[in-house]
């Protein structure tokens, strides 16, 4: 009679193991805010909208460039020290915009087991009054040098 209750349950037993949830490992990333603005030069600095993973001093000073082809935007802003062997920075643009009055922002960074999940946030106007000028939103952070690929997920609000 046992051989028979355990000739039932073992492959109940082994079946259930493999259908188990992998539990998912999330962390939280805390960064430091370099800059949050928007830029004036309707669109010649040549910075597409997206996400741009920085990291060394060459990309660094690229993106720092192309921020002043049109107006001495990086005055605006203390630029503080990165030590590229530790640290990274990530800097989000929107698109150039013919209304002012849109702010972007990155809300949260998750650490997942498999990437680094960056989560921005459009804020838009609350009236429907919007001033006419091109510009382009944009905030960048600096944060722990991570080596795994970065998804960018845009929430708006």
């Amino acid at each position: 009679m046992k051989k028979k209750i355990l000739l039932l349950v073992l492959p109940l037993l082994i079946f259930s193991c493999g259908t188990q949830p992998k539990m998912e490992i999330m962390k939280k990333i805390s960064f430091h805010t370099i800059a949050q603005s928007t830029l004036h030069g309707n669109g010649q600095e040549g910075i597409e909208r997206g996400l741009y993973v920085i990291k060394n001093k060459k990309e660094w000073k690229n993106l720092l460039e192309k921020m002043n082809a049109v107006n001495d935007e990086t005055s605006k802003f203390e630029i503080p020290p990165i030590d590229f062997n530790k640290e990274m920075v990530l800097a989000v643009f929107s698109e150039v915009l013919s209304s002012g009055g849109v702010k972007i922002r990155i809300n949260r960074i998750i650490e997942t087991s498999d990437s680094l999940v960056v989560y921005s946030l459009y804020n838009t106007p609350e009236s429907n009054i919007a001033i006419m000028v091109m510009n382009q939103p944009y905030h960048i952070i600096k944060l722990p040098k991570i080596d795994k690929p970065v998804q960018w997920k845009v929430e708006k609000k």
